[in-house]
């Protein structure tokens, strides 16, 4: 199982500490989610700085997955809704949570 970045909040969802090439995808899809180091740190890492509170920031939050190149960006909570569509996004191995994850239901078309 990942490490998470040392300073993500508290939640489900967290970069893997070491993982973040500073893409800028987060900082694109959701930036009131995702903050970078400070630059005193000599680093370009990003971090989960604050967690979905409701269903857009939810949605901002998984659209970032799916488009993030590296696959640093884990989720590590158990409701079986966000277990499915991350399964349905073809990004189950980045659930810590599940040990087989859900398999995909019938393809849907979402457009973000």
């Amino acid at each position: 199982m990942p490490t998470p970045h040392k300073s993500t909040v508290p939640g489900d969802f967290y970069v893997e500490d070491g993982c973040c090439m500073g893409c800028d995808v987060p900082m694109i899809e959701a930036p009131h989610l995702f903050e970078y180091e400070t630059e005193e740190q000599d680093s370009h890492h990003c971090f989960v700085c604050r967690q979905p509170s409701d269903d857009r920031e939810l949605d901002d939050m998984l659209r970032t997955i799916t488009r993030s190149e590296t696959e640093c960006i884990f989720y590590r909570g158990n409701d079986p809704a966000i277990l499915q569509r991350m399964a349905d996004m073809g990004k189950p191995h980045l659930c810590d949570a599940t040990a087989s994850p859900p398999p995909p239901t019938k393809p849907r078309w979402r457009f973000w």
